[in-house]
């Protein structure tokens, strides 16, 4: 989609009935794809647990606000650099193209999205997405703070975070399903709290961001930008490890 609007941004502006039929014919698409193609699997407690999880129980747990935190400060790392920061880098150096920009995150994340197709981590989580998310954060910092001085190198760094982004993503997204007695009910309702609280937490960090911008300006948002998206790596080293050797 977001290679969709570079290429016909004029088309998909001009009017929003256009944009949201658009938008609407995609993910019909994509749901009828899913419903085809789509595998049952047992997550980690398998059928025999007994299903006492609540909507109640899950805003109680402690993990889930954990989670929920750290996955609202990654999308904050991942979405801003496909809505907010292309306009407001364009801004500010006037050689920089937004739309390249897109397309090199979206790029990197279709790559990054190949890539765990084919590989199967049979390792610990946590060293992993330290790893990864350590390194998106720094790629995306480089490119902002590069955007003026050498677009292609931005570029560059940007498609390289798209792939470091999508590579963690179904792994830190697997973690609530790899945990202890586990079961269908359970992971519902638990995706259902976290889902809420992690875009919560993402429009109030989105919020804060332009605040900062217009108060202080694009490097002040980009320092703001940087260190809050650090709140993810917090998170997965507060996250328990759910890599069991089989």
């Amino acid at each position: 989609m977001a290679i969709v609007f570079v290429f016909f941004a004029d088309k998909m502006t001009h009017n929003w009935r256009l944009t949201l039929s658009c938008v609407a014919t995609f993910s019909i698409f994509f749901f009828i794809v899913w419903l085809l193609k789509a595998q049952n699997f047992e997550t980690s407690g398998g059928a025999e647990v007994k299903n006492d999880y609540s909507y109640g129980k899950a805003v109680k747990d402690p993990f889930v606000w954990k989670f929920a935190l750290g996955f609202g400060a990654f999308l904050f790392l991942y979405v801003m650099t496909l809505t907010s920061l292309p306009p407001t880098l364009v801004n500010a150096y006037s050689n920089f193209k937004p739309g390249t920009m897109i397309c090199a995150v979206s790029g990197g994340g279709m790559v990054g999205t190949l890539l765990m197709l084919k590989i199967k981590v049979e390792r610990k989580r946590r060293p992993i997405l330290l790893v990864l998310g350590s390194a998106a954060i720094l790629a995306i910092a480089g490119a902002i703070f590069l955007a003026g001085i050498s677009p292609l190198v931005a570029y560059t760094l940007l498609f390289i975070s798209g792939i470091f982004l999508f590579s963690q993503y179904p792994i830190y997204l697997n973690i609530p399903h790899e945990l202890p007695n586990m079961n269908p009910q359970k992971s519902t309702l638990l995706f259902g709290v976290i889902w809420a609280l992690t875009y919560g937490f993402y429009t109030i960090l989105n919020v804060i961001w332009s605040m900062i911008l217009g108060a202080g300006g694009l490097l002040s948002a980009n320092i703001f930008y940087v260190i809050v998206s650090m709140i993810y790596l917090v998170a997965i080293i507060l996250l328990p490890e759910t890599y069991r050797k089989k």
